[in-house]
């Protein structure tokens, strides 16, 4: 419990830190759709999924979901098998 909250806060960490001097702040840095991503800290590499709903062009809002225990992220990410997908029907709503 305390690796996966420790995960958490160091991905939302990083996610709102200042963006550097060469990057433009406007640009989302994730491509439409469903990709896996990952994450290595002390060794351990972490993968992750981030959903972008086609068609956003800038930031509202983010979302994080985690699964529970014995669960996987593919599961909550697909729409229908898992009560947490309706995450993603949501981001699609304008």
């Amino acid at each position: 419990m305390k690796r996966t909250f420790l995960l958490f806060v160091v991905i939302f960490t990083l996610g709102c830190s200042k963006d550097n001097d060469n990057q433009n702040p406007n640009v989302i840095p994730y491509q439409e759709g469903l990709t896996t991503n990952y994450i290595t800290i002390n060794n351990i590499t972490r993968k992750y999924l981030v959903y972008r709903p086609t068609g956003m062009t800038s930031v509202n809002a983010v979302v994080t979901v985690l699964h529970g225990g014995g669960g996987t992220g593919l599961g909550v990410s697909n729409l229908g098998e898992h009560p947490l997908s309706v995450f993603r029907t949501l981001a699609d709503i304008d």
